[in-house]
C-alpha cells in the first residue's frame, strides 16, 4: 500500500509536528502531543449545529419593507460573508491534509471544516428562505464584484498553497522543500487574520442592522457563526501559529506583514464602498467601521509583533458588538425566539453500575 494512503513504516508517533511530518498511519490517541488544540477539536463538535435551526421567513418582510440603504448593506454584507464561507469550507481541509502530521491537527481541521460548511450553507438558506425569488438574489450577489476583490490578496495566498499542496500529494515536492514550509504556514497565518479581522469586520454592519429590531432570525444565526469564528477558528489559528519553526517565521514574516497590511487597506476600502451611496445604519458610520477594522487588527499586530503604521484604538468603537459577540449575553425564551445557547451532550449518563439510596 502506497504511504500516502497509509504508511505501515511510520516511526515519528511520538515526535512528529504539526505539519510535513512522515506520511500518516494510525489515527493516534496514544501519542497526543497537542492538547490544546485536541480541546479546541472537541469543543466544536459540542457546539455543533445546523443551518436549518433558524426559520428565516419572516425576513422576507423585512427585506420587502425595510430601507434601501438597509437593504443594500444587508445584500452587500451576504455577498461577502457566503462567498468567503464557501472558500473557507472548500479550503482547510482539502488544502491541509496532505501537510497534516498530528491527529489532533487532522480531527480539528475535519471539525472546522464541516463546521464552515454550516456557515455557508446558513447564508445559502438566508437567501432561499428572504426572497420571493431567490435565484434573482443569487444572481445580484454574484454580480457584487467588490465582494471579491476585498479577497484580492488572500485569494494569491491560496492560489499559491492550492499549487503546492496538489504537487505535495502526489510526491512532486518534499517537506524540506522551503517553498512548501513557506507556503503551509503563510496560508495558516493568512487564514487567521481573514477569521480574526476580516470576518470580526464583516459582522458589524448585520449587527447593526439587527440591533433595530429588523432581520433578527438572520441576527440569531450569524451570530453562532461569530461565536464559532472567534471562540474555536480564531483560537485555532492562535494555538497552532506557536509552533512555526523560528526559521520559517523568519522567512516568512516579511511577506505576512505586507499581506496583513494589504487586508487591513482591503477592509478600509470595503467601508468606504457600503457606505458609498450615502447608506446610513444606527450606530455604524464610515468612520467607526473604519476604527471598528483597526481595533480588531490591533490584535494580530500584537500577536506578530509587527509595527502599524495606522493609530490603533484603545478602546472598542462598536460598544454594542460586545453583546453580540458573547452570546451569553442574549438569553431569549426558547418560546419566544430560536436558541442558539446550546451544546451537544453537556448532559451525560455517568452514573451506570451506580446504587442510589432513596429515603420514602
Amino acid at each position: 500500500m502506497q504511504s500516502k494512503i497509509f504508511n505501515s513504516q511510520k516511526s515519528d508517533y511520538s515526535t512528529q509536528g504539526l505539519f510535513l511530518g512522515e506520511d500518516s498511519g494510525l489515527m493516534d490517541t496514544i501519542n497526543k502531543k497537542f492538547p490544546r488544540i485536541w480541546k479546541i477539536y472537541k469543543t466544536l463538535k459540542k457546539m455543533d449545529w445546523d443551518e436549518n435551526e433558524f426559520d428565516f421567513s419572516d425576513c422576507a418582510v423585512d427585506f420587502k419593507t425595510c430601507s434601501p440603504s438597509i437593504y443594500r448593506i444587508m445584500i452587500k454584507n451576504l455577498a461577502w460573508q457566503w462567498e468567503t464561507d464557501t472558500i473557507a469550507a472548500r479550503s482547510y481541509l482539502p488544502i491541509l491534509a496532505p501537510f497534516i502530521s498530528s491527529t489532533e491537527a487532522f480531527a480539528a481541521y475535519t471539525e472546522i471544516t464541516k463546521n464552515e460548511i454550516v456557515h455557508t450553507l446558513t447564508y445559502s438558506e438566508i437567501v432561499r428562505n428572504s426572497f420571493d425569488n431567490p435565484e434573482e438574489v443569487f444572481g445580484e450577489i454574484l454580480a457584487i464584484t467588490e465582494s471579491l476583490a476585498r479577497l484580492d490578496t488572500v485569494s494569491k495566498v491560496f492560489s499559491t498553497i492550492y499549487k503546492v499542496s496538489h504537487e505535495y500529494a502526489l510526491g512532486l515536492r518534499q517537506a524540506s522543500d522551503i517553498e512548501v514550509q513557506d507556503a503551509v504556514w503563510t496560508f495558516i497565518t493568512t487564514m487567521l487574520c481573514v477569521e480574526r479581522l476580516q470576518f470580526m469586520s464583516s459582522f458589524a454592519p448585520t449587527f447593526a442592522v439587527c440591533n433595530t429590531g429588523l432581520f433578527n432570525p438572520i441576527g440569531k444565526a450569524v451570530q453562532k457563526i461569530a461565536q464559532d469564528e472567534l471562540e474555536i477558528h480564531v483560537e485555532m489559528g492562535k494555538e497552532v501559529f506557536k509552533f512555526i519553526p523560528a526559521g520559517i517565521w523568519d522567512r516568512i514574516k516579511p511577506n505576512l506583514e505586507a499581506i496583513l497590511e494589504e487586508i487591513v487597506e482591503r477592509e478600509l476600502t470595503w467601508a468606504g464602498y457600503l457606505f458609498a451611496e450615502g447608506d446610513e445604519l444606527v450606530g455604524v458610520n464610515e468612520h467607526l467601521l473604519k476604527e471598528w477594522v483597526l481595533f480588531n487588527a490591533k490584535d494580530l499586530y500584537k500577536l506578530f509583533k509587527f509595527e502599524s503604521k495606522y493609530s490603533l484604538p484603545k478602546v472598542n468603537p462598536l460598544k454594542f458588538m460586545e453583546k453580540w459577540l458573547d452570546i451569553s449575553k442574549t438569553q431569549p425564551s426558547p418560546q419566544e425566539e430560536d436558541n442558539g445557547q446550546y451544546k451537544l451532550n453537556s448532559v451525560r449518563k455517568d452514573d451506570v453500575g451506580t446504587t442510589f439510596e432513596i429515603d420514602f
